[in-house]
């Protein structure tokens, strides 16, 4: 979804988490509603991934954690009617995106369970159109 992976932890259940290079954010540290959007879908990923693959989220504690993180620097403001709403579409956006691309999501565990630095997770990612086309 267009942010760059700085790294990434998979094996802690309390601090599995994928940290981004610095979004872009006005002067005041602050994030529009668009990049909220995005950062939505993609930290609610992990939590999403794991439900979807072992039955439940243990490693969304941070994920969660790193989302309340951006939703609190929205602007304008985001109302909790407007963050629960958000916390849904990135949960389906998530969803979604994971089952549609699921040959990828089963390579990036093995490698991710593997220790796979994040040159390599891109690669994975990279091939895997490839792969489901066969």
């Amino acid at each position: 979804m267009g942010l760059p992976v700085a790294d990434y932890k998979a094996n802690d259940a309390i601090l599995n988490a994928c940290n981004f290079f610095e979004v872009d954010e006005d002067i005041a540290g602050r994030l529009d509603h668009r990049q909220i959007d995005v950062l939505c879908g993609v930290s609610l990923a992990g939590v999403v991934a794991e439900s979807i693959k072992f039955g439940d989220g243990l490693g969304g504690f941070a994920d969660l954690s790193q989302l309340q993180g951006f939703i609190s620097r929205a602007t304008p403001r985001l109302d909790d009617k407007q963050q629960k709403e958000r916390v849904r579409w990135g949960c389906v956006s998530a969803y979604t995106t994971l089952k549609r691309n699921e040959v990828a999501l089963d390579r990036l565990i093995d490698a991710m369970a593997a220790g796979a630095s994040v040159p390599e997770c891109i690669q994975i990612l990279e091939e895997a159109p490839r792969l489901e086309e066969k």
